[in-house]
């Protein structure tokens, strides 16, 4: 028999009912094994559609009950690989889950009117609530929201001092004869400084975003944050020059034939040539892991590399590496330049977490809410992890 699967995206909890009270009856009928075995896959396509709209109907309480401030219980979404949503479950133990919730009514009610379990799954600074830990963690590791950070080295440390990475200047072994005395070749030790930088940037949400239930409001929690914050700190990575803000890739000392390579004169395009060579001065613990970073004009003019008589790299892969080096397009980068750095060798130090506090009073007249995003953070690269091309003069 023929089943119109298409329909089912339409019918309601009571119409799925219904049509599942009438496919009983039809199978008693039936004689045909095949045609038995059609109502079966009908009827648990009837039955995904029903949980689907259980899950739609609780999500929509959940989210009434946020907004009225009723919430008593944190519910997570599992998700079915055929049909979206599978069920729901309550979940009032699961830290992260407990976190996302309380963090998301201390930004729509305010602290003063959560209950006391809720106020210990948040970490309140002063007036400021750190951000959940998911959202922290997918906005530092996430290709989605950042080109470099979710490549560099994160690391939180909360504290007011100073943090220093020791650099060597040689890090070979050397072999040794068996119980044979002799020097080791000592290493000239430097450190790159980190201390902390503070980055804000102030947020405005409406009042229907705010009532989102959970995973919507994570999902534009990660979108404000990320266009926000996390693309500043992008920002700080290339074009930075250290007076209140990380010092970037532009503002390091470039010396040519040692980490730079420039064309004969600013009229000179930059060739594939250019780039392989300044590839070359990386050393190689660093070209391992080594990243091609251009903007798209720059990523554009590359495309158009032709050599004698192949390609400066493999059209099958879309023009997405060189020489097998990832191809990184940020539009933080100026034209007719291209940097070749290793980006584990970009320390990234977070001295307080990404903070988010609330102001109602701001956006009363708009039933908005502003939010002040707040952290302190440096960067700094490891110079001989980086290598330059750019025009001659």
């Amino acid at each position: 028999m023929n089943y119109d699967f298409n329909m089912l995206s339409n019918m309601s909890i009571e119409e799925v009912d219904q049509r599942m009270s009438e496919l009983d009856i039809e199978v008693r009928d039936m004689k045909s094994k095949d045609d038995v075995e059609d109502a079966i896959e009908y009827r648990d396509e009837l039955n995904r559609r029903k949980e689907e709209l259980k899950d739609i109907a609780e999500r929509e309480r959940d989210a009434k009950a946020i907004t009225n401030g009723t919430a008593s219980g944190s519910r997570v979404i599992e998700r079915s690989k055929s049909y979206g949503v599978k069920h729901m479950t309550s979940e009032t133990n699961n830290p992260i889950n407990e976190e996302m919730r309380s963090f998301q009514k201390f930004l729509t009610v305010g602290a003063r009117n959560m209950s006391e379990m809720e106020m210990r799954a948040l970490n309140l600074s002063g007036a400021a609530s750190a951000l959940p830990t998911d959202i922290y963690n997918k906005l530092i590791t996430g290709g989605d929201y950042s080109d470099l950070l979710s490549r560099a080295t994160v690391i939180n440390q909360e504290n007011a001092g100073k943090l220093y990475i020791p650099i060597a200047s040689n890090t070979a072994a050397t072999w040794r004869t068996e119980n044979a005395a002799g020097a080791e070749a000592t290493p000239t030790l430097t450190n790159l400084e980190l201390g902390g930088y503070e980055l804000m940037r102030l947020m405005q949400m409406s009042a229907a975003s705010a009532s989102m239930t959970t995973s919507e409001f994570e999902r534009l929690m990660l979108e404000l944050l990320a266009a926000e914050v996390v693309e500043t700190l992008e920002d700080a990575f290339i074009s930075g020059d250290g007076s209140g803000k990380p010092t970037g890739l532009d503002s390091l000392s470039w010396t040519t034939d040692t980490n730079q390579i420039l064309t004969a004169n600013a009229s000179t395009a930059i060739t594939a040539a250019d780039i392989a060579e300044a590839a070359s001065l990386l050393p190689q613990k660093y070209a391992r892991n080594s990243i091609v970073i251009v903007n798209a004009d720059m990523l554009y003019n590359m495309s158009q590399f032709v050599g004698t008589s192949e390609y400066a790299y493999s059209m099958a892969d879309g023009a997405t590496s060189f020489l097998g080096k990832p191809i990184v397009v940020s539009e933080h980068m100026a034209d007719d330049t291209v940097y070749i750095v290793d980006p584990k060798q970009l320390y990234v130090r977070f001295a307080m977490p990404i903070q988010v506090e609330p102001d109602k009073s701001a956006g009363f007249t708009s039933a908005s809410i502003y939010l002040r995003a707040l952290t302190v953070v440096d960067a700094a690269w490891n110079p001989a992890a980086c290598v330059r091309v750019g025009l001659g003069a």
